[in-house]
């Protein structure tokens, strides 16, 4: 769950898609919840990963996190 913007935000979704790339053998599932102007960005780092892979969840309501 994160901000989707520029500098530090972004930077962690990069190390994230880097740290995937390590474990491609191993049945992982992501859902990232969040919204952003680099939204766009964002998504299109994780485009090289099986979809079924990763759930956008979009911004999510603080009351409705822990239900996600």
């Amino acid at each position: 769950m994160a901000m989707m913007r520029a500098g530090d935000k972004f930077e962690s979704f990069k190390m994230l898609a880097a740290a995937l790339d390590l474990i491609p053998d191993i049945p992982w599932e992501l859902t990232i919840a969040g919204d952003g102007p680099m939204r766009g960005d964002v998504q299109a780092l994780y485009e090289r990963f099986d979809r079924q892979r990763i759930s956008w969840a979009g911004e999510v309501a603080p009351e409705s996190v822990a239900r996600l």
